[in-house]
């Protein structure tokens, strides 16, 4: 989520998210990651697993659940008489 507008962080952010970009163009440091990814995976690292397999396959679906009860202004007013 984003800083609403007014907020001094707001651009910060994409500040961050453009020197990223920038360097991830330079495909050898991208390599360098990836391959420092498949290193610690084969090495029993847990989240660099998860962050390949998150890549290739995508992240998988959560479900959520919610039981809810949705009060009308109208129906609390009479609730009160």
């Amino acid at each position: 989520m984003a800083a609403p507008e007014g907020n001094s962080n707001r651009f910060k952010g994409k500040v961050f998210k453009s020197i990223i970009e920038e360097r991830l163009e330079q495909r050898k440091l991208f390599e360098q990651i990836v391959d420092t990814a498949f290193a610690q995976a084969i090495e029993g690292d847990k989240d660099a697993r998860n962050w390949i397999a998150d890549r290739v396959d995508g992240k998988a679906v959560q479900a959520i659940e919610a039981d809810l009860q949705v009060t009308t202004h109208e129906a609390a007013l009479n609730d009160l008489k």
